[in-house]
């Protein structure tokens, strides 16, 4: 799933170095889905889960991916070779939420790094 980075698969040796050490956590997407025949009804959106591995990182931010940490916002980080099909369509996205602890949260805005070894999602409890 990761960009390789001068010539190594960065984020597969993250994934080995770390699997299996942090919390186990979901990704939760929504894609539209098809029309149900009456052409106002809308879509009826397929909803995907993706198992993944990841932690709370409790250091002090001020923004992530251009978006401003707000009171009672959390920072889950996911290893990105965790998420389940390795695929693009996999990857974390403003509006998809994520299930870690427990607890279910709305991804508000991320960042990666340039290998999306790890994926830094700015999230608001559901």
């Amino acid at each position: 799933m990761g960009t390789p980075l001068f010539g190594q698969d960065i984020s597969g040796l993250i994934k080995k170095a770390m699997a299996g050490q942090l919390l186990d956590a979901t990704l939760h997407k929504k894609a539209p889905g098809t029309r149900t025949g009456n052409l106002t009804g809308g879509t009826n959106p397929t909803e995907t889960d993706y198992a993944c591995e990841g932690f709370i990182d409790s250091q002090s931010k001020k923004a992530i991916g251009g978006t401003l940490v707000e009171d009672g916002d959390i920072v889950v980080v996911l290893i990105g070779d965790t998420i389940d099909s390795g695929t693009a369509a996999s990857a974390p996205k403003t509006g998809d939420q994520v299930t870690i602890e427990g607890a279910t949260y709305h991804i508000k805005g991320l960042d990666r790094d340039p290998a999306a070894a790890t994926y830094t999602l700015l999230c608001k409890a559901i």
